[in-house]
């Protein structure tokens, strides 16, 4: 197990203190890409019916986000 220092913890007050375990590191993007896209697919749905090309679009962009979502979760184990 690796440590890191947080670059947040003297610009962000609410950010983690000090030295921060690799797993933490690794969750905050995992979780954010999921809440990302969370949104794509709800937007991408709700475009889906007079446009296709935009819903192919949505598509395909939320393929590439779920991609490098999966990659980070591995890391995580």
């Amino acid at each position: 197990m690796y440590v890191v220092k947080s670059p947040l913890s003297d610009a962000d007050p609410a950010g983690p203190e000090g030295w921060i375990k690799d797993a933490d590191a690794v969750r905050a993007p995992v979780e954010g890409r999921g809440a990302v896209i969370a949104r794509t697919r709800e937007r991408g749905a709700a475009g889906g019916g007079p446009d296709p090309v935009s819903h192919e679009i949505f598509i395909g962009i939320t393929a590439g986000l779920e991609e490098h979502h999966w990659t980070f979760q591995a890391e995580n184990g």
